[in-house]
C-alpha cells in the first residue's frame, strides 16, 4: 500500500499527457481497506486517468475475492488492467470475473509469432477472447517488425517493447 502511495505521488509530478500506470499485486489489492483505497485516490487528479495494472501471474484464489475493491477503484475512475495474460495461470475465469479495461498479452504470446503458425492461432484466439469482453489490447515485449506486421494484422490496438524504445527512468 505504501509504494502505491508512493508511485501515485510519483505520476502526480510527470508532466506528460496520458494515463498513469501502476502495478499492484492483487494479494494487496486483497487486503486493502476501503478507507485506504479512498485515502490514496481521492485526491488524485483526474487529469490523468490511472490504471492498475493485476499481474496475471500473481492471481490466486477465487478472482471474485477482488470484485468490492476492484469496484472501489473503478468508483475512482481508475481502470483495471490485466498484465502477464497468456502465462501461466490465466484462466477464462479471471478474464469474465475481473472485467479488466485493458489486456497486456505476454511476451511469451508475442516474440517468435511470426514464424510459428501454431503461436499465430494461439495469440488469434486470445485475442477474440480478451476483445468478446470489450477490453482494449496490449502486446507485450515486441522486439521485431515482423511480430508488428501480426500484431497490426491482427488489430491489437498498442504495443510495448524494445523494438519501440527501451524503458525510462522518470525524473
Amino acid at each position: 500500500e505504501h509504494v502505491l502511495g508512493v508511485c501515485l505521488d510519483a505520476a502526480r509530478r510527470i508532466d506528460a499527457p496520458g494515463s498513469r500506470h501502476v502495478n499492484l499485486y492483487p494479494s494487496t489489492l486483497l487486503t486493502m481497506s476501503p478507507d485506504r483505497i479512498d485515502a490514496l485516490l481521492g485526491s488524485w487528479s483526474r487529469r490523468h486517468p490511472v490504471v492498475v495494472e493485476l499481474s496475471e501471474q500473481q492471481l490466486v484464489g477465487d478472482p471474485i475475492e477482488l470484485l468490492p475493491n476492484l469496484e472501489r477503484l473503478r468508483s475512482h475512475g481508475v481502470q483495471i488492467s490485466l498484465d502477464d495474460v497468456g502465462f501461466g495461470r490465466t484462466s477464462l475465469e479471471t478474464l469474465i470475473i475481473v472485467e479488466p479495461n485493458i489486456v497486456k498479452i505476454d511476451a511469451a504470446y508475442i516474440q517468435g509469432v511470426h514464424a510459428d503458425e501454431s503461436r499465430r492461432r494461439w495469440l488469434a484466439r486470445l485475442v477474440q477472447a480478451a476483445r468478446s469482453l470489450g477490453a482494449t489490447l496490449v502486446a507485450e515485449g515486441v522486439e521485431q517488425r515482423a511480430e508488428v506486421d501480426v500484431i497490426e494484422a491482427l488489430s491489437i490496438e498498442w504495443c510495448q517493447g524494445f523494438y519501440f524504445a527501451e524503458p525510462q527512468l522518470v525524473s
